[in-house]
């Protein structure tokens, strides 16, 4: 993962998931920097991928982050 994180165009979120990671849970997303900041994709546990703008696809990680620190799964 932390190889991943530094030499590529990617974060790797699914380091240390479990089997029972929701399907919506994000797994990897492109660097918000990509596409000239427009938007990036994000790679969810169920395989498929969303693009979003920058704005809203941040939103999205800061809210899973914040409820895998609150103790509600998600394992980041």
């Amino acid at each position: 993962a932390d190889w991943v994180n530094v030499h590529s165009d990617y974060i790797y979120l699914g380091s240390g998931f479990g089997p029972n990671v929701p399907a919506d849970q994000i797994m990897l997303y492109e660097k918000p920097g990509a596409h000239g900041g427009q938007g990036m994709g994000l790679l969810y546990n169920d395989g498929h991928v969303e693009w979003q703008n920058t704005g809203e696809a941040m939103r999205e990680i800061d809210a899973q982050q914040k409820k895998a620190h609150a103790g509600e799964g998600g394992g980041l």
